[in-house]
């Protein structure tokens, strides 16, 4: 990629579930191209403590939101406004998972994955682009997996049911978002390294796994480039997204996942 391209100075972007793994790859790429970034999380150390590390971080600030609550949501938009007076990019990463079979799966935990997964990621993507409508222009990215392209061993039904609805959204808004200037694209990733999505040596906090359920190996023949990602691989491709290498693309779902097909 053409560095000069992908250099966003003045640009404002809001990362959800930036405080660690491929959240916090996003926020540090996206600073290193020179935008200002708002970490948003609930995890606050870890989210506070990335913020103090951005080179820079005067151009970087950290706002407590949960994403399955619309009044953090207004929050965090509302502060943004307050301290920036503009949205010009938005990456959805929040996700929480839970490794159960459907008998498994209790009402409670279905409603909280489909909330915070979903609900929140439009209603996300809503404050933004009432903002972003204003100004003409803007890009929203939202972080899906490929477990809601295709069948992927190991993640409960809701979860895949909410990014592939995700990814389905991505596709309609774009039809509403293009003649206001703002475009809109998914990144679904697969095949990486568990250090990579949650941060070394943590479960994560983007995760609930059932400790009784099997979790199976991923075996590198599945994958045709035989190794796993990084979390750095998923920002690179949200880097590409909302630069200018990337102008005349919209409501399109990238798979960053070594070239897994099935």
């Amino acid at each position: 990629m053409d560095q000069s391209s992908a250099s966003l100075p003045g640009k404002v972007a809001i990362v959800t579930g930036a405080a660690k793994g491929i959240g916090a790859a996003i926020v540090t790429a996206l600073s290193a191209a020179q935008a200002t970034v708002v970490v948003s999380d609930v995890d606050d150390e870890n989210g506070r403590r990335l913020v103090g590390r951005l080179e820079g971080s005067d151009k970087a600030v950290y706002v407590r939101a949960d994403v399955g609550n619309a009044a953090d949501i207004d929050n965090l938009f509302q502060q943004t406004l307050a301290k920036f007076n503009k949205v010009d990019i938005l990456v959805n990463n929040v996700g929480i998972r839970y490794r159960k079979s459907m008998l498994e799966i209790s009402d409670e935990e279905w409603d909280r994955v489909i909330t915070t997964n979903l609900s929140g990621t439009f209603r996300c993507c809503q404050r933004a682009v009432r903002i972003m409508a204003q100004q003409r222009s803007g890009c929203i990215v939202n972080i899906t997996s490929q477990a809601g392209v295709f069948y992927s061993r190991g993640q409960g039904c809701h979860y895949a049911a909410s990014k592939a609805a995700i990814n389905q959204l991505t596709r309609v808004l774009s039809f509403e978002l293009g003649p206001l200037g703002i475009r809109i694209n998914s990144v679904a990733p697969g095949s990486l390294s568990n250090d990579s999505v949650f941060g070394e040596g943590s479960t994560g906090s983007e995760a609930i796994f059932n400790e009784s359920a099997p979790i199976m190996p991923r075996s590198l023949e599945n994958v045709p480039l035989r190794s796993l990602g990084s979390a750095e691989d998923v920002a690179r491709a949200v880097l590409f997204f909302v630069s200018e290498q990337s102008r005349f693309i919209t409501g399109q779902t990238l798979l960053v996942n070594g070239g897994v097909i099935v």
